[in-house]
């Protein structure tokens, strides 16, 4: 882009995490290595107990002129430890939570800290990775109209972390009809800023309500697919087909898992769906 960067949309790459630790490195690493000049980068590690904070501080922290705050969030009873440092020409932020809240909450904090600072967000999970080129194929594809655009999402590859096997996963063009029947919506999306403010629910951005049995809370399983139907009722949802995100299955990711247990996935679900039912009643 050829824009002076305070005509560009500033983008935070926004990275939950809990007990990600093997691949945080290379994750927050891809957020380093953006094409796009104007891109912050916000940690927000929820409650980890495998070492993944003192990974963050040794990696990004430790060594270089750093700033440490403390921030109160309203989801929080607890001070916010959070650290700030240019690396590479960006910003990284790292936010530690002192307990697992689940990825909504982690999202929302995130959000929250950088709202401020950023026109736009993208999501990328402690575990994944995303090429060089997303942001700025993504802004671009923002700015052809970005009073309408809400999502941008994409193909993706994805590897499988014990048979080190890659496929590309080929996304089906958007449309919403499909939506209501399946979350054809990769994770790893462009959110705008203006579209967070909109769906905007109480306190909350992702709903921290959609999860499972209360034996298992924090399972997140549907937040995403929740996230994209409410935007789709208000903006466009735009699929760029080329894969720009590395996806890895690990055996521990929250979708995986919560495919793996129906019951939290149908709870979840029916949730959306009342949710979703609730809001057409009030709009008709």
């Amino acid at each position: 882009m050829n824009e002076p960067e305070q005509n560009i949309p500033a983008v935070t790459i926004l990275i939950p995490n809990y007990n990600g630790g093997d691949y945080l490195v290379g994750c927050v690493n891809s957020a380093l290595a953006q094409d796009y000049p104007r891109t912050q980068i916000c940690i927000v590690d929820d409650g980890s107990t495998d070492g993944s904070w003192n990974t963050i501080y040794s990696e990004y922290f430790k060594g270089t002129p750093h700033e440490s705050v403390v921030y109160t969030h309203p989801d929080h009873d607890k001070k916010i430890d959070v650290k700030k440092c240019i690396k590479d020409g960006k910003l990284i932020i790292a936010l530690k939570l002192l307990k697992n809240s689940g990825p909504s909450v982690a999202r929302n904090v995130g959000i929250d800290y950088a709202w401020d600072t950023t026109d736009a967000y993208c999501l990328l999970d402690s575990d994944d990775e995303m090429y060089p080129n997303k942001i700025s194929t993504c802004v671009r594809k923002f700015l052809e109209d970005p009073e309408r655009i809400g999502v941008i999402c994409s193909d993706y590859d994805t590897e499988n972390a014990e048979t080190n096997t890659l496929v590309t996963e080929f996304k089906e063009p958007y449309e919403a009809g499909r939506l209501h029947q399946e979350c054809i919506v990769f994770s790893a999306s462009f959110i705008s800023k203006k579209a967070l403010d909109r769906v905007k629910e109480g306190d909350n951005y992702f709903d921290p309500e959609l999860h499972g049995p209360a034996d298992e809370p924090f399972i997140g399983s549907c937040e995403d697919y929740d996230m994209w139907v409410r935007i789709s009722e208000s903006f466009m949802i735009i699929h760029i087909p080329e894969p720009m995100s590395l996806y890895r299955v690990t055996g521990k990711n929250s979708s995986i898992i919560a495919q793996q247990k129906s019951d939290i996935m149908m709870e979840a679900l029916r949730k959306m769906f009342s949710k979703m039912n609730d809001r057409h009643a009030v709009q008709t």
